[in-house]
């Protein structure tokens, strides 16, 4: 079922430096919050859900972007309240960003994040999108990050590759590694 805020068509997610990306995804909930009898809330103010079918044990309420590795919460609240403005009113502001795990495992839990914690997600971005024009790629330097990934074939003994990579992390020598420095200096082990 189509709505008018569907789109294929990518939005321009600007980034700190005044340059932006082209970004597009698939949102599975947008709620509109309306009017609070009181005057609280404005009619173009909403709420934005992502379900996730899983765990919700890698993702945490205090940090949203998970040092880099997670950016939905960003884009996804940036390619809504595009749209809303486009499409509903030049008024209309996404008021927070949620995951939401109604699986077995989660139990229904959900993690739900407003605008002044998500602020930091342009400057997430802009270090990944420096990372990607560097082409400084660096395997994680936490093992547990590669307890359930797809790809331990290619990266072989996941207990060296950490290890070099917390290495190389470590050593500020290599100024290509900065922006990855920066995003991991939030909490990577």
């Amino acid at each position: 079922h189509e709505s008018k805020l569907d789109t294929t068509k990518p939005v321009a997610f600007p980034l700190p430096d005044g340059s932006s990306i082209q970004v597009r995804g698939r949102v599975d909930r947008v709620d509109r919050l309306g009017v609070d009898p009181t005057g609280g809330e404005s009619p173009h103010t909403y709420v934005v859900w992502d379900y996730k079918t899983g765990s919700s044990r890698k993702y945490k309420q205090g940090d949203p972007f998970q040092c880099g590795r997670i950016i939905q919460p960003a884009l996804y609240v940036s390619i809504v309240e595009h749209c809303l403005r486009e499409r509903v009113s030049r008024n209309a502001t996404v008021r927070s960003f949620g995951f939401f795990f109604p699986g077995v495992r989660a139990r229904g839990e959900r993690l739900q994040w407003a605008p002044e914690d998500l602020r930091v997600g342009p400057g997430t971005v802009q270090k990944l999108v420096e990372i990607i024009r560097n082409g400084a790629f660096l395997a994680t330097g936490d093992k547990e990050a590669c307890q359930y990934c797809d790809y331990q074939g290619v990266c072989g003994d996941t207990q060296a590759v950490t290890s070099a990579s917390k290495k190389k992390l470590e050593n500020g020598a290599e100024e290509l590694l900065q922006p990855m420095r920066e995003l991991r200096s939030h909490g990577e082990k």
